[in-house]
């Protein structure tokens, strides 16, 4: 298996992505939308990562012809 330079940019996206967002919701939002914060950053930014990360994996996997 040889490394990933497009899953590593994806997740770098990602990261750099939800520490702008929690910043600016720590800021901006009441101490209260804890669960919003939570959701956006985890559920959202998340999967983006996780997603394209196994979407972009499986089309290399694909291309190759290592259905297996």
């Amino acid at each position: 298996m040889t490394f990933s330079l497009r899953t590593l940019l994806i997740n770098i996206a990602g990261s750099v992505s939800m520490a702008v967002f929690i910043g600016l919701m720590a800021r901006y939002l009441p101490q209260q939308q804890v669960d919003l914060r939570l959701f956006m950053a985890v559920g959202v930014l998340g999967d983006f990562t996780t997603f394209s990360s196994f979407s972009l994996d499986a089309i290399v996997l694909i291309e190759r012809g290592a259905l297996l």
